[in-house]
């Protein structure tokens, strides 16, 4: 596994937040997370975000799908009304 992790979020509007923290591996000037916050209707408008971002792409693949399964959960939880907890 890759030395980044990903926080997956859903606030009280229904708003699915990520924030991604790169570290470790990328010489950055400044180390901020890279965050994302869509609300959950446009689902696909946070994928495709993800999509334009080249940090991504660092990831492994066990990393990506892990951020896939997580992403498709908190889509799911909000459909459902139930709560999200990241695993």
């Amino acid at each position: 596994m890759d030395q980044s992790y990903l926080i997956i979020r859903i606030d009280n509007k229904k708003n699915i937040e990520l924030h991604c923290f790169f570290y470790k591996n990328i010489d950055f000037k400044y180390n901020y997370p890279t965050c994302f916050t869509v609300y959950f209707d446009k689902f696909s408008y946070l994928l495709y975000l993800v999509s334009l971002s080249g940090l991504f792409n660092l990831l492994s693949t066990s990393h990506k799908i892990y951020f896939g399964i997580e992403l498709f959960k908190a889509y799911v939880s909000i459909k459902l009304e139930q709560s999200y907890i990241q695993e």
